[in-house]
């Protein structure tokens, strides 16, 4: 899409116009602060490859905002053709969890009891093994209806919290 008229064009076809809308987006990034000012300029459907190929650049800090920015922003982030379930892990564990957090959330985490209950809904028993669940058993039924699947499932699950230790740190 042309930036200045709105209009959509074939790169391919007007070349001249892909060049001009490229030379104008990088001075956009250079004049960038932050990773996460650099990450809302792409469109969410790209956010998550992104990532990928940045994310070993990236400060602790915004290693992990940007991972907890990409798996929100990303619809049905477990079918990523870009990204397997693997890294998606491997990231999460990789992360400061105290920057992927606010205030409140923080509270509630360093709350939690040892051994936690958490709840998966899902419309199809294929996304049983997915990477998202809740702590709320609601929300996790809101999920499994949906979308219109003939079955609606709700899986629980207990997980130990993991004391991953890492460095606590002072929002803002």
């Amino acid at each position: 899409m042309d930036y200045e008229t709105r209009e959509m064009y074939n790169i391919f076809e007007n070349t001249e116009m892909f060049e001009k809308n490229r030379t104008m987006m990088k001075e956009l990034i250079k004049k960038e602060q932050s990773a996460q000012s650099i990450f809302l300029m792409i469109r969410k459907p790209y956010q998550l490859t992104f990532f990928k190929y940045v994310q070993e650049y990236l400060s602790e800090k915004d290693f992990a905002k940007l991972l907890i920015s990409s798996w929100t922003f990303t619809e049905f982030n477990s079918n990523d053709k870009n990204v397997t379930k693997k890294e998606f892990i491997s990231w999460f564990k990789k992360a400061n969890k105290y920057y992927m957090m606010d205030e409140s959330e923080i509270k509630v985490f360093d709350n939690l009891p040892e051994n936690i209950t958490i709840y998966r809904g899902v419309g199809d028993r294929k996304y049983k093994n997915g990477i998202s669940w809740t702590l709320d058993k609601e929300k996790a039924i809101w999920f499994s209806k949906r979308f219109d699947f003939h079955d609606k499932h709700v899986y629980q699950g207990t997980v130990s919290k993991v004391p991953t230790t890492p460095t606590k740190v002072t929002q803002g």
